[in-house]
């Protein structure tokens, strides 16, 4: 398994790291990069003679990422991590996409911040730039994850033939290694349907709900058992709420320190005419997020 982790000089990253150790527990190959970004309104970087003021700023924040870089690779080695540093110019988006193209990544493992819905408009995410352009899997850590011991995580899935994709790609993942892992699938479109469909059949309403939630815990199961070699314990959950009111009340139920799911992608108008679930969770929740996504790089 090899995991482009992104590396920043104020020891974010450290979340990051004590999440992917706990997730690979056997070690994995890891890219270090730190990314240095431009400080011109152009983003270019001009070229300039060694003594001028601007070249001696990037001079002190190569060492800083050099450090930091060191820092990195001193905790991870004590984890069987096997680590190659780079420290690069340019967006960090482009530069992240372009390393783990070119070094074969599996994922991309970054630290982010919580943002208001107007701060991610306005002034943009890392985050969220790399889930609409990265076509591999992306980690997006939110917390310290300073505990120690296997991870409890919830699987969210609509079982879509692209979500049947990701589930593929997840089950790739070579050393990853849950300590509890849970199915997770809200009824919320089929209860809808079966509600206006169904409203001269008031018996048959209310069982049509029932027979289409076990269907739904049936089709859990057997994702669940697909994933058996991934996870030390297994379970299911179907919610009848909208999938914004059940993520968060079936992340603190089950008390699960990582989200799973499936990140498709939409241009600009989609995203302002239907949303994007995944993009909600990475920027404007608290929970860290393993996005999967079905194709490659």
């Amino acid at each position: 398994m090899r995991i482009l982790v992104g590396i920043d000089t104020m020891q974010a990253w450290q979340g990051a790291a004590n999440l992917l150790v706990r997730l690979f527990p056997d070690g994995f190959e890891a890219e270090l990069v730190h990314c240095i970004e431009s400080l011109l309104p152009d983003s270019s970087f001009p070229s300039v003679s060694l003594d001028h003021p601007i070249a001696t700023i990037y001079q002190e924040f190569r060492r800083q990422g050099q450090e930091a870089l060191d820092l990195a690779t001193a905790f991870l080695s004590q984890h069987n991590v096997q680590c190659h540093q780079s420290i690069r110019e340019g967006n960090v988006r482009n530069v992240f996409t372009e390393i783990a193209e070119k070094s074969n990544c599996d994922l991309i493992a970054i630290r982010s911040s919580i943002k208001s819905p107007s701060e991610s408009l306005i002034f943009g995410s890392t985050a969220k730039a790399l889930v609409l352009s990265a076509n591999i899997p992306l980690l997006i850590v939110k917390n310290e994850h300073k505990n120690l011991g296997s991870i409890t995580a919830l699987l969210s899935t609509d079982h879509s033939p692209y979500m049947v994709k990701c589930i593929e790609r997840l089950k790739d993942m070579k050393g990853l290694s849950l300590g509890r892992l849970i199915v997770f699938t809200t009824n919320e479109s089929q209860k809808e349907t079966m509600s206006f469909a169904l409203k001269d059949l008031p018996d048959m309403a209310e069982i049509a709900p029932i027979w289409i939630k076990e269907k739904l815990e049936q089709t859990n199961l057997q994702i669940a058992d697909g994933l058996a070699p991934l996870a030390t314990e297994l379970s299911v959950l179907v919610s009848q709420d909208n999938l914004r009111v059940a993520l968060p009340s079936a992340l603190k139920e089950t008390q699960s320190e990582l989200l799973i799911m499936g990140s498709q992608g939409h241009n600009f108008f989609e995203r302002l005419m239907i949303g994007s679930q995944s993009l909600h969770q990475v920027l404007h929740e608290r929970t860290s997020v393993l996005l999967l996504k079905a194709g490659k790089i």
